[in-house]
């Protein structure tokens, strides 16, 4: 149920954030590195969520936060297999401050796009269901898994 829970949230609140230097240090990167290992936060009324990216594998992190716990995944561009179940993410485009991927989860499928603006990001599916916004925060993705 958890692992559910994390992928519908990982996936439509994706998040990402530049690195804590100087603004122009990180002009003309690709989002992933422009916002490598920077954590994003979103919190409603079920659940808080964190979204981390990174230039490396695996890309994409994400943190649920529960009453007895921290659940952390870790998810890569490509195929990934999560207590048996197959997930694969697809990178449609990569620009400075805009992210698409696919994600198919042998269900369904789903488009999303990320967008930093400042200090936020916002979420959105292609299908206009969802559009969520996370802010920056300064908390690590180590720091919240251990």
């Amino acid at each position: 149920m958890k692992k559910l829970l994390l992928l519908t949230t990982l996936f439509l609140a994706f998040a990402c954030s530049k690195d804590d230097g100087d603004d122009n240090s990180s002009d003309g990167q690709m989002f992933l590195a422009k916002y490598n290992n920077t954590g994003w936060y979103y919190m409603d009324e079920y659940q808080d969520s964190y979204i981390y990216f990174s230039s490396n594998s695996p890309q994409l992190k994400s943190v649920l936060i529960y009453d007895d716990g921290n659940y952390c995944q870790q998810l890569k561009f490509g195929t990934n297999v999560i207590e048996g179940e197959t997930i694969e993410i697809t990178l449609i485009s990569e620009e400075e401050d805009r992210l698409v991927f696919d994600v198919d989860d042998g269900v369904d499928t789903g488009r999303y796009i990320m967008e930093v603006n400042g200090n936020q990001m916002t979420y959105t599916d292609v299908d206009g269901e969802y559009t969520d916004t996370y802010n920056k925060t300064n908390i690590t993705y180590s720091s919240l898994c251990n």
